[in-house]
């Protein structure tokens, strides 16, 4: 989280890891944390492992979890249904790498972030 000035570190919105923005409660919580113990003399690294991300729309909730970006994910396996879409997202060597769950289906967000 230290910008090129060494007194000066980003966190939340303004805060790239690996040349992503990561403009989501759980990054920011994680790095507020490991931020703490580095100004308090603990240099702590960042590690950001998968997470969800909540979009919070009353009519239509969405879940992403994983990697869902295109250079990511190779192909995309969908299962639309009236309660909801299940989509999962593949690398190049078949591992399922991210999802997207809506409406109903974001019951299964939980076990399918386990399975990344």
């Amino acid at each position: 989280m230290q910008t090129s000035n060494a007194n000066i570190y980003a966190l939340g919105d303004c805060a790239e890891f690996e040349g992503q923005v990561k403009a989501y409660l759980q990054p920011t919580l994680i790095s507020a944390a490991a931020l703490g113990k580095t100004l308090l003399g603990e240099a702590t690294k960042v590690t950001l492992l998968n997470m969800m991300v909540k979009v919070k729309t009353p009519n239509y909730p969405i879940q992403i979890g994983g990697k869902t970006d295109s250079s990511s994910v190779s192909r995309w396996n969908l299962d639309v249904q009236s309660q909801g879409i299940v989509a999962k997202g593949y690398d190049s060597a078949d591992n399922m790498v991210g999802f997207v769950v809506t409406r109903d289906c974001t019951q299964q967000a939980f076990s399918l972030l386990r399975q990344l």
